[in-house]
Parts: C-alpha cells; sequence; structure tokens
C-alpha cells in the first residue's frame, strides 16, 4: 500500500500589524505546497506477520518556513525518511 499526501499552508501573518518591527517590512511568512510519501507491506511467515513502512516527508526537499516571530523565522524540516517495523504473533 502506498500514499502520496498534499499540504498547502497559505500566507501566514505572524503579528496583528502585518508589518514587522521596523515598521516597513510585511510581516508574513510565505505560501508553501509540501508532499509526502509512505508505502507499506505486510509479510506472513506462519504465525508471525512483519509489517515494514517507509515514509518520506518533504518529498521534493523544498525549503520553507514552518513558522515565524518578530525577530526571524524557524527553517521547517528538509527531506527527510522514517522506517517502522511491527512484529505479530498470529
Amino acid at each position: 500500500r502506498a500514499s502520496l499526501d498534499g499540504k498547502y499552508v497559505g500566507l501566514q501573518y505572524y503579528n496583528n500589524t502585518g508589518l514587522d518591527v521596523s515598521g516597513r517590512v510585511p510581516s508574513a511568512v510565505p505560501e508553501y505546497f509540501v508532499l509526502d510519501l509512505s508505502a507499506s507491506q505486510r509479510f506472513i511467515f506462519r504465525h508471525t506477520a512483519l509489517s515494514v513502512t517507509v515514509n518520506m516527508g518533504n518529498l521534493a526537499d523544498r525549503r520553507y518556513y514552518a513558522y515565524a516571530y518578530d525577530y526571524g523565522v524557524y527553517p521547517a524540516a528538509p527531506r527527510s525518511w522514517t522506517v517502522g517495523l511491527r512484529l505479530e504473533v498470529l
């Protein structure tokens, strides 16, 4: 089983004035769109089942800001991988 998930986040303002602390620069984090991919497979061996799951976050390795505050921004994570294993006794 595999899935591809997309997430779009529009322009985000990080204060109520719409401007940064200087009062001249818009206080907004740009919009972004990221894709995440996951795949899993279940294998059965006699009385045991093994499930393997692989996830890739930020598939296109987009650079974007997760959030911001008046004095800076926090970049979001680059492309990342996770692998999960689950063993079941049937």
